[in-house]
């Protein structure tokens, strides 16, 4: 095992499966976090005219509650890669463990790219607004939904830095804690066969 410390650079391989039961615990923390912030969700139309600056149609603004299926299927989606992690770190199954960190680096991988476009959105909707300050004047409701909006789009943007750096994490713990449970089990097989064959090793 000590050779492997310079290798992955951390000396404490031992305390990989808690420290992934941790970032699995995180993670299940921060996808709830991100389902209730989607709960409610303010939308006014934002368009661009050929030839002209952004425009905010006011008529055509809405409130919505809830969950809707794609929601629901985040949700699902993710607490099973969780409660797949969670698995393999308690009962030190490799094949699960490999498993959860495959499904992290793909997940790191989609949302890092949805909160790259989500920030991408925020100037956009800041220039909608800054553009159409005169309307928004007139119009109280269609402002409010409009700073709504912005704050909504910063919140997910945050979030999905958060839930990017704790999958990263997530696959980084579980090829550790792989290696841990490796070592583990031939160090318990070089042991039970030393106590069998006794002084012939």
């Amino acid at each position: 095992m000590d050779s492997l410390i310079p290798l992955l650079g951390w000396n404490n391989l031992d305390k990989a499966p808690k420290i992934l039961l941790g970032i699995c615990g995180a993670q299940s923390l921060m996808l709830l976090v991100g389902v209730f912030t989607a709960w409610e969700q303010d939308r006014c139309y934002i368009y661009v005219p050929e030839g002209g600056s952004i425009r905010i149609d006011c008529d055509d603004c809405d409130t919505s509650s809830g969950l809707h299926w794609r929601d629901w299927f985040v949700l699902l989606l993710g607490m099973a890669a969780i409660g797949v992690g969670v698995y393999g770190a308690i009962q030190n199954d490799r094949s699960t463990i490999r498993a959860y960190a495959y499904c992290m680096m793909c997940f790191a991988f989609v949302i890092g790219l949805a909160c790259v476009l989500t920030s991408l959105e925020i100037p956009i909707l800041e220039d909608a607004r800054d553009e159409n300050q005169a309307q928004l004047a007139r119009n109280d409701d269609c402002r409010k939904t409009v700073d709504s909006m912005i704050s909504s789009t910063r919140t997910h943007a945050i979030l999905y830095v958060i839930n990017t750096i704790l999958d990263i994490l997530g696959a980084l713990f579980a090829m550790w804690t792989n290696v841990y449970v490796e070592y583990e089990q031939v160090k318990n097989n070089h042991e039970q066969a030393k106590s069998a064959y006794g002084s012939l090793l």
